[in-house]
């Protein structure tokens, strides 16, 4: 039995590229003509030139709330500064061990702390051995006013950690320049 292929479809089609572009018709742009847009350009530039202000002269600097007049000048809080230096060059009364303590974890500058094997250790940046690795039991030497120090690790926590000077303790923040 023979199959019949119809060649209505084929020539529907070509009907219909055929004729496409008389339907259509020729398309309009959207864009201007040259010289209607250079009009349009010249109006705008002058719409946004900024006018020349003939009440302000050029040398004047514009006065802010930032920069008031005199704002650079000494002020006479300048004399009270000098005695106050020369207060710090008198020799520095001894200091309470809790003083002492709060001072020594002051310059301690611990980086982080880090948990290896369920033991918990503080990354220390030290001025002479570069940085150091300190478990809770560890001494460090901390330098302070020309003295060194030895202070304990007593505690490690995830965000803190103590020392212990001369029975004095000090829990501090990790990472904190406080």
């Amino acid at each position: 039995m023979k199959t019949r292929v119809s060649l209505r479809p084929v020539v529907f089609a070509a009907l219909n590229l055929a004729l496409l572009p008389l339907a259509v018709g020729a398309t309009q742009s959207d864009i201007a003509p040259a010289t209607q847009r250079q009009a349009a350009n010249q109006q705008a530039a002058q719409l946004v030139a900024k006018p020349a202000s003939a009440a302000t002269p050029a040398t004047k600097p514009a006065t802010t709330p930032f920069s008031p007049a005199g704002f650079d000048a000494p002020t006479s809080e300048a004399p009270r500064v000098a005695p106050a230096a020369a207060k710090d060059a008198e020799p520095a009364k001894p200091m309470t061990p809790y003083e002492t303590v709060r001072a020594l974890g002051a310059v301690i500058q611990v980086k982080g702390s880090m948990t290896v094997g369920g033991v918990r250790s503080l990354t220390i940046k030290s001025a002479d051995r570069g940085q150091i690795v300190a478990k809770v039991g560890d001494k460090v030497t901390v330098p302070l006013q020309g003295s060194t120090y030895e202070v304990r690790i007593v505690s490690i926590q995830a965000t803190s950690y103590t020392i212990e000077w001369n029975g004095e303790k000090l829990t501090r923040p990790i990472g904190s320049a406080r």
